[in-house]
């Protein structure tokens, strides 16, 4: 618990220190603030996301970024460079539920059909014709969905309209995973109360 609170409280003086930075020119505010976040990675921001101090460190971030992006070209608050790294972070998580639901427009396009085809007979050449087992596809899709989730948090800060956007989807993303593993111990449920029926 000591050292939640002394968490706590450095995570809150980062804020401080990164707000007081509004009123400094682009230069030296961007050199510090790359210090800032640093320091904010090294404590380990905070676990939680929605957490107060970890929304407004975002926002001051953000909004330091955004008021003179070209200060932080080339370092690790590039804009540009966050943009891509989030948007692939996105994608992948898109494709990803895309490849688990059934009901995606993925499965009912003829686009990678193909593919699809031709992994679906790989499965079924290494299970000797048992078909895919969905359980052990929904772990292993969700050690990566885990990974891809701690990433997103570790990444720098990307604001605006496309960044809120992308942070949208990369969220509607997740909900989507979760709730088809969700699904998934519904039909197992179901499945073993209908077997005790």
């Amino acid at each position: 618990q000591v050292d939640e609170e002394e968490h706590s409280r450095a995570r809150e003086a980062l804020v401080e220190e990164l707000l007081a930075l509004d009123t400094e020119e682009a230069p030296e505010a961007a050199t510090k603030a790359q210090d800032i976040w640093q320091r904010w990675k090294k404590l380990g921001g905070s676990s939680d996301p929605l957490a107060e101090a970890s929304i407004r460190f975002e926002a001051g971030m953000q909004a330091l970024i955004s008021r003179e992006p070209r200060a932080f070209r080339g370092t690790e608050l590039d804009p540009d460079v966050n943009r891509t790294k989030r948007e692939k972070l996105v994608q992948r998580l898109e494709s990803i539920v895309s490849e688990l639901d059934p009901s995606s427009p993925a499965h009912l396009q003829i686009d990678g059909l193909a593919e699809r085809l031709k992994n679906a007979l790989a499965a079924n050449t290494m299970t000797g014709g048992r078909g895919r087992d969905r359980a052990h596809d929904l772990k292993t899709a969700g050690d990566e969905v885990a990974r891809l989730r701690s990433s997103w948090l570790r990444s720098a800060p990307f604001g605006g309209e496309e960044g809120r956007r992308l942070k949208e989807r990369f969220e509607s993303a997740y909900r989507s995973f979760l709730d088809l593993g969700e699904g998934s111990t519904r039909s197992r449920s179901a499945r073993a109360d209908d077997a005790r029926a």
